[in-house]
Formats: structure tokens, sequence, C-alpha cells
């Protein structure tokens, strides 16, 4: 069976990390802990963005760990397609977004970038459709300083930004005072 390899691991072989990217995995449904887990243990960096949410049960009260997107997952790794067989075996994943004839297609570092910075900043935010108009905006200041995103909502004192991540169709927007946003 193939098994990932490290950073580190690709270096020693001539292999930089440049050829590294971001792939997003579609999982089953409510498997996407299944999956992290899964890929963790053999070896790939896994981005799961999550949220906290109260549960819905009526006899206590619990914070949850829920996906940000329902359905989908992030792994770091090469194209290779050894590695790409070996996620494809994991336990919970249905499949690699983005697969053509020549591969899969990776997910922009900036937008992986864009939501890791979100989920630090402790803005309060909230998911969204996925919009394909309006206005590309860059944030100034703040702990979101140099994210792009698209503006889908102005008002006189704060902008709604949404942070989107193309090849998912998901998006997350977060509103922010009118002049912390800047023409990207």
């Amino acid at each position: 069976m193939p098994r990932a390899t490290s950073t580190a691991e690709n270096r020693r072989k001539g292999k930089g990390v440049a050829d590294e990217a971001w792939y997003a995995v579609w999982t089953r449904s409510r498997h996407e802990h299944v999956a992290e887990r899964g890929l963790k243990g053999k070896g790939l960096t896994v981005f799961l963005p999550t949220v906290q949410r109260p549960s819905c049960r009526t006899d206590r009260r619990k914070m949850l760990d829920c996906p940000l997107f329902p359905g989908y997952l992030f792994f770091h790794s090469m194209g290779d397609p050894a590695i790409q067989l070996l996620v494809l075996q994991t336990p919970g994943v249905v499949r690699i977004l983005g697969g053509h004839p020549n591969g899969f297609t990776s997910v922009p570092e900036e937008q992986v970038e864009a939501i890791r910075k979100l989920l630090c900043s402790g803005l309060v935010f909230a998911a969204v459709p996925y919009l394909r108009l309006g206005e590309r905006v860059r944030i100034k200041d703040g702990p979101l300083a140099g994210v792009e995103g698209i503006i889908q909502e102005y008002k006189a004192r704060k902008n709604r930004v949404v942070l989107s991540v193309d090849l998912l169709q998901r998006s997350v927007a977060v509103e922010l005072e009118g002049w912390r946003v800047e023409r990207a």
C-alpha cells in the first residue's frame, strides 16, 4: 500500500514544498471527522474548518464542533497519483474534487489561509451561499489584513465581505467596518 510522505521526506528526495498544494475532499454525510482521522493516520496534513454550535438535544446543552463546510475537508500534498489513491481509499472519503484527465484541481493557498485566519480572528461570521457576483475587496487592517473577498453588501458603517473557496463553491460572510476594506 502506498504511504503518504512528509515534507521532510520530499525535501530529501529532491521534491520541493512548492510542489505541494491543498486539495478538497468530498466526504460521506457526517463523516468529516472520520475522514480527517483516517487521512491524518496516513501521514497527511489535513484541515477541517470547524465552528462551535450548541447541540439540539432537549435534555442537555452541549457545544459541538461542527464542520464549517459540511461534507468537505482539505488535505495538503503533492499531486502524486499514489497519494490520491491513498486518499480515495480512506473511510468516509467519497472523492477528491476537481478531477480531470491531467489530475486534480488544487485549492489556492490564499483561500485556505483566508479561512484559517477567519477562524483564528474571533470575529462573528456566518456561512452564506456561494456568490460569484460582486466586487473583489482586500481587507486593509485587523486580524484579516491582506485577505481578499467579495463585497456582498454595503451599509453606511459596515461591509459584508464574503470569503470563498471556489472549488467547493462554498463561502463564509463576515461583517467589517467600512474603512477596513479597499478595492483589490
